[in-house]
């Protein structure tokens, strides 16, 4: 591919990476009891707005069990809007500043300049930067439930 064609290529993947992760959501408890296993890190969200995030201790057909901080939350099924899975966006960031540096050094090093290096140096800084950007920006976690009928008030 002509080294001019590249960028506008790095910079569509970057800009449509996030909807390429996008997983379907699970709208069913039983779905969810099933396949999320005792010791997995997630985030529980409450339709109250209230989160805990922390290693799941149990799940069963009424309650999830998380431990989070000292003290292991038990939230009731109703009281659950969403639960994703944890802490992965740091790692999503370094893949994304490791592609990106690397197809940054490879246009870098294919331009016709003298100064190979220096362009390999400046490209890969710029598009690792772009490459991490959109690392970041895939969601954190992939979504293990939602509550079907979306989010609901309880109350002030």
């Amino acid at each position: 591919m002509e080294a001019r064609r590249l960028l506008p290529v790095g910079l569509a993947a970057a800009v449509l990476a996030p909807a390429l992760f996008a997983a379907e959501v699970n709208r069913s408890w039983e779905t969810l009891v099933s396949t999320l296993k005792p010791g997995r890190t997630v985030v529980v969200m409450q339709h109250s707005g209230k989160r805990a995030e922390g290693k799941v201790l149990s799940v069963t057909g009424q309650s999830i069990s998380v431990q989070a901080g000292a003290q292991p939350s038990v939230i009731p099924r109703e009281e659950v809007f969403r639960v994703r899975a944890a802490g992965i966006r740091s790692r999503n960031s370094l893949i994304g500043l490791g592609l990106g540096a690397a197809a940054g050094v490879a246009f870098g090093a294919n331009l016709g300049s003298r100064r190979h290096g220096l362009s390999a140096a400046v490209f890969g800084g710029v598009f690792g930067g772009i490459g991490a950007a959109a690392g970041a920006a895939i969601p954190i976690g992939n979504p293990l439930y939602e509550a079907p009928g979306g989010l609901r008030n309880t109350g002030p």
